[in-house]
């Protein structure tokens, strides 16, 4: 059975990030793990706040997307 594992970090920099929107000392990520039988694939996904792109609306899809897999209807 394949199985979905996710959660969120603060990841700190090693040095501060600097770029025209802003300073950054640390990342708010999102890290995923997919594993079926012998093999693990893994992923990240940082909150971009210039891109508007929000960890918490990914975190809900996937709340959605396990329920689907656990009814086995995706």
């Amino acid at each position: 059975m394949m199985e979905l594992r996710f959660e969120l970090k603060k990841l700190r920099l090693k040095e501060t990030f600097s770029i025209a929107y802003g300073n950054y000392n640390h990342r708010d990520a999102l890290l995923l793990e997919l594993s079926h039988q012998k093999c693990k694939g893994y992923g990240e996904c940082v909150a971009i706040d210039y891109y508007q792109i929000n960890l918490n609306d990914f975190v809900l899809k996937l709340k959605k997307f396990s329920k689907l897999k656990k009814n086995k209807k995706f």
